[in-house]
């Protein structure tokens, strides 16, 4: 059985430092110690130190890869570092925000030096518009350099760590319409797009966008849907079979035995719930670095991609 993890965020010290400058009373020098106190949260220590800590973890759980996303915008320099460290068990990902003048050189350093394979825009989070010219020019960076992935979160945003340490979270949910991205996913066909959490609350959009583009794909961080969503979610997938993976802390169960089905919330039959899967899986796999070789994960796994 082969094991993948596609959303595990990389809480670095770089990480808790961006949220330690918001805390009152914060040493401008040690930031994230401020952070780290209030969470009562053991530090992270330096990039190469977390990344052996996740491997230690995804040795214990049988996890094969997993993709590390860079949580705040600078810090793909911390991912890129846990990918040097172990670069056949992590794939690296990075936020961006495309209103920052240094967006695009960023964007490009973090995927030609750093090696990481998909960058994700947070449009609530960061108040600006998916139809906007930095996001095209950003998906343009994308798509000259083949097996990157563009992650957009959609719908619902909530920051836990945020509203642990009291500090104020003013997204703008408009912005993260998956509809939105309807046409970047056509001016862009090799670029897979991945839509996290199924849309966060926007299922129907999300759905519907994925049906008219084959470069859209999900991942089920997290998900919990009601029967209804069940049905439609039901549909779409022996549809097009484009669920890519379970994220943070629950991978994808890749195998004949595949259980995703039970874990999804998604009613599929026993006999349908490994091919669906294994199938999907493999689309993420391939796109986003997932797996180490094509031919390997197809004979380990038996199957063919769509």
């Amino acid at each position: 059985m082969t094991l993948n993890d596609a959303h595990c965020h990389f809480f670095s010290t770089h990480f808790y430092a961006a949220l330690g400058r918001g805390l009152p009373d914060a040493d401008p020098a040690t930031p994230e110690k401020r952070a780290l106190d209030t969470l009562a949260w053991e530090p992270p220590g330096t990039a190469y130190h977390l990344a052996d800590r996740w491997v230690t973890e995804l040795d214990r759980h049988h996890v094969s890869r997993a993709a590390m996303i860079a949580s705040v915008p600078g810090d793909a320099e911390s991912v890129g570092a846990a990918v040097r460290r172990h670069p056949t068990r992590l794939v690296g990902f990075f936020m961006v925000d495309p209103t920052q003048p240094a967006a695009l050189v960023d964007a490009a350093a973090a995927i030609d030096h750093d090696n990481l394979r998909a960058m994700c825009l947070f449009p609530a989070m960061h108040r600006y518009a998916l139809q906007d010219d930095h996001v095209r020019r950003l998906f343009a960076v994308a798509a000259a350099r083949p097996g990157t992935s563009v992650f957009v979160h959609c719908g619902v945003l909530s920051v836990g760590v945020r509203k642990k340490l009291g500090l104020p979270s003013p997204f703008d949910i408009r912005f993260g319409n998956p509809l939105d991205l309807h046409a970047l996913a056509l001016a862009y066909p090799s670029v897979p797009i991945i839509i996290p959490h199924f849309g966060a609350g926007m299922l129907r959009e999300a759905l519907m966008v994925a049906d008219l583009c084959p470069n859209i794909l999900f991942d089920n961080n997290t998900a919990t849907l009601d029967s209804a969503a069940n049905w439609a979610l039901d549909l779409s997938i022996r549809a097009n079979g484009r669920l890519p993976a379970r994220g943070c802390g629950c991978p994808a169960l890749c195998s004949s035995s595949c259980s995703c089905g039970r874990n999804l919330a998604v009613p599929l039959k026993a006999d349908a719930r490994g091919p669906i899967c294994q199938r999907a899986c493999f689309t993420l796999v391939e796109q986003c670095g997932l797996a180490a070789s094509q031919k390997n994960f197809r004979e380990e796994n038996h199957f063919e991609s769509r």
